[in-house]
């Protein structure tokens, strides 16, 4: 099963984006998501800059998508379900960070339990 997580990075980093994103990574990296997936960052309103794609190159399987910002994050986010094949997608908005390990594991149960549908968290 293809899973991809999605997040948005506006401006690239501009307007306290970079220090959210700080959180995002090192939260990320002290509760690891438990299970293989692919991470497609959306640079929103810019292209990704060589300062991004240096900041989320650690990430698992990163690939870049420009987005010119129209609709903002919803706009972002439905640009990547367009464009991006997957069995599940998960986004992740800027205030996005990971409290307790295998949390991708815990979203995979949900998804294979009840099916493919909207989920949210907090």
């Amino acid at each position: 099963m293809k899973v991809v997580c999605v997040y948005i990075y506006p401006q690239n980093g501009a307007n306290g984006h970079f220090d959210r994103a700080l959180k995002f990574l090192q939260t990320y990296a002290n509760n690891p998501p438990g299970m293989a997936h692919e991470t497609v960052i959306v640079s929103n309103e810019q292209p990704a800059n060589e300062e991004t794609q240096f900041l989320f190159g650690s990430m698992p399987g990163v690939q870049f998508l420009n987005h010119d910002g129209s609709g903002m994050d919803c706009g972002a986010y439905q640009l990547a379900a367009r464009t991006i094949p997957c069995d599940m997608m998960v986004f992740f908005g800027g205030n996005t960070y990971f409290r307790r390990p295998h949390w991708l594991t815990q979203m995979m149960w949900a998804f294979q339990k009840f099916g493919d549908t909207l989920y949210g968290s907090t």
